[in-house]
């Protein structure tokens, strides 16, 4: 059976820091958490005991990192593709949620959060047709490998619009995945399917 691992970077910040909207612009290394979590699912895509017919990641430093660690463990070389970049969050980019209320308003940001509706206004890029386009173009060239296992590595947002395109559904609170979290794929009658969505590596 072919299937298709998506996998979120590990942390990239530190316990006790707050968060902010890290996008294709803010190229941050990964903590120690982030590390181990990347060992994580490295153990893990190892343990599968399948043969990795694609390592696909994004160019950022925070998915690289895990794409050479799978990469070195299963002999596949990875591949940055930019399609896998997170989205340039315009004017939230690096500003936390509080500070985005604070400019924006309550309901631009939970209108995301909650609902997956792109904020318009703020800039983000690309545009949400065009993202929707990559990620259709990415989806259906995965399904052209021969059976085994692909890997994804990426970042949140890009992980919402793979959500919304093997759903239909638009890419709210269920798409969300944590740090360290995988996703399950599998390929059938011609299209892709979840079998498993935002769990640690353990309980795959």
């Amino acid at each position: 059976m072919t299937s298709l691992l998506l996998a979120r970077h590990g942390n990239t910040f530190e316990s006790g820091q707050t968060p902010t909207f890290v996008g294709a612009r803010t190229d941050m290394e990964l903590t120690e958490k982030g590390r181990a979590q990347s060992q994580a699912v490295t153990d893990f895509v190892v343990a599968m005991k399948k043969p990795v017919t694609s390592l696909l990641s994004s160019p950022l430093k925070r998915t690289w990192f895990l794409a050479e660690m799978i990469g070195k463990e299963t002999g596949v070389t990875p591949r940055a593709d930019e399609r896998l970049r997170e989205i340039d969050y315009g004017l939230w980019e690096n500003l936390t949620e509080s500070e985005i209320t604070a400019r924006y308003g309550v309901e631009l940001l939970a209108n995301w959060t909650k609902n997956g509706q792109w904020p318009e206004g703020m800039n983000w890029k690309p545009d949400q047709e065009t993202m929707r386009a990559q990620i259709k173009s990415l989806l259906e060239e995965e399904k052209s490998r021969a059976e085994g296992l692909a890997i994804i590595i990426t970042s949140n947002g890009i992980l919402r619009f793979i959500y919304e395109a093997v759903t239909g559904q638009k890419p709210d609170t269920h798409a969300k995945v944590a740090t360290g979290n995988l996703c399950q794929l599998v390929l059938k009658q011609g299209n892709w399917n979840i079998e498993a969505w935002n769990l640690k590596p353990e309980g795959m």
